[in-house]
């Protein structure tokens, strides 16, 4: 069965349980499988709406927003150190080399 995880982002909720990243965390920490909990955030999520053939993975000729972590995204401690959305860096927060 698919399904998708959803917001109040959307709605300029500034709550961190509000966030997809943190309800697929708390999925994870109450059984559901690593692996289902990401594909309910990407590939399964875009399906469901509807545009899975433009978004929700990354493959050749598909629209891609990314986010780089400084580790695992489920894992609490993790924190985004880069994003890109649209093909420009909107959050890069990397350490200096």
């Amino acid at each position: 069965m698919a399904f998708a995880f959803g917001s109040a982002e959307a709605h300029n909720s500034v709550t961190p349980a509000a966030s997809i990243v943190d309800q697929a965390r708390t999925a994870v920490r109450f059984g559901l499988a690593p692996s289902r909990a990401l594909l309910a955030c990407t590939s399964a999520a875009a399906a469901l709406c509807g545009v899975g053939d433009r978004v929700g993975a990354l493959e050749v000729d598909m629209d891609a927003d990314l986010v780089l972590w400084s580790g695992d995204p489920l894992d609490s401690s993790s924190r985004p150190l880069l994003v890109v959305v649209d093909g420009r860096i909107a959050l890069d927060q990397r350490p200096a080399k």
